[in-house]
């Protein structure tokens, strides 16, 4: 922020399409660790990421949360978080 206030240069735009992706990554990490997302949960993320990105398609929301579901299921999650990882031994 302060290295592009000197720059003067704009802030990126970023679509909210990735930013719904971005948020749901960040919760799962934070809520489910290394868990699977029960339908449930599926459901109620679905809830809580057109709440608060009521401007992005309410299917493109769903497809993501049943994707990012499938692929925890499936042990394909490229955000896979490690046990290693040294911010989880900093909580």
């Amino acid at each position: 922020m302060h290295r592009r206030a000197k720059l003067n240069v704009a802030n990126p735009t970023i679509p909210m399409e990735i930013r719904v992706g971005k948020a749901l990554e960040a919760i799962y990490v934070c809520c489910f660790g290394k868990g699977l997302i029960e339908e449930e949960d599926e459901r109620l993320l679905i809830v809580m990421l057109s709440s608060v990105f009521p401007s992005v398609n309410q299917l493109e929301i769903q497809r993501r949360a049943k994707d990012k579901a499938s692929k925890v299921a499936e042990g394909s999650d490229e955000y896979y978080v490690s046990e290693q990882s040294p911010y989880l031994n900093k909580l």
